[in-house]
């Protein structure tokens, strides 16, 4: 297979004493018109390799079909009476953060926050999300632009509204939820070197 060419252009970071080499950082910038013309060549060879197989498209509808008609919830908690979970509900771009009073009254849906009204380009995702102890107040990460660099935001579980306190997304924050909603308090950790060690562990101390 001829692939299409992507040049190297050699970027170096020093981490703790220790030199990090990185060729391709230049393809980060998708304004860049280098980046533009790249990004095209591999889409022209991908398209050329999988349009010649003549069931790919009733394979393509079929698949879009089954996945524009299906509902998925997953990320459940279940505190004081209220069930909370993200829903995956095609052709909306992001799942979105809902509450239900049983899994067997979908009747009682009401979205919590939704972050295809948020940002209609559908770029900015719930990371992550943690209901405070007594069910009246969320804790809600998003990242833009497929980041994962996430800023803390809170809302009211009843009303939806979304409350003054919000974390900088060039900062780590960890949540900490006491038993009543006016306990919960943040520790911000600053350090960028170990985000992606703090990232793993909020997703599984708050999940």
């Amino acid at each position: 297979m001829n692939y299409p060419p992507t040049s190297k252009n050699p970027v170096k970071d020093e981490y703790y004493s220790l030199q990090v080499q990185d060729d391709y950082r230049w393809l980060e910038d998708t304004d860049d018109p280098a980046v533009k013309e790249w990004t095209n060549k591999q889409n022209e060879y991908t398209r050329s390799l999988l349009d010649r197989y003549p069931n790919r498209q009733a394979l393509f509808d079929r698949l879009k079909y089954l996945y524009s008609d299906t509902t998925i919830y997953y990320g459940i908690h279940y505190i004081e009476g209220k069930l909370f979970a993200l829903k995956w509900q095609p052709p909306r771009q992001q799942p979105f953060l809902v509450s239900l009073s049983s899994p067997y009254d979908v009747a009682s849906e009401k979205i919590i926050f939704d972050p295809n009204e948020y940002d209609p380009s559908g770029n900015t995702a719930i990371d992550f999300y943690k209901p405070s102890l007594d069910g009246r107040l969320v804790a809600i990460s998003l990242s833009e632009g497929g980041s994962e660099d996430g800023s803390l935001h809170l809302f009211e579980v009843d009303s939806g509204e979304q409350l003054p306190d919000l974390m900088a997304a060039d900062s780590i924050t960890l949540a900490i939820h006491a038993r009543e909603s006016d306990q919960l308090k943040t520790c911000i950790f600053t350090s960028k070197f170990i985000s992606t060690k703090l990232a793993s562990l909020l997703r599984t101390t708050l999940m």
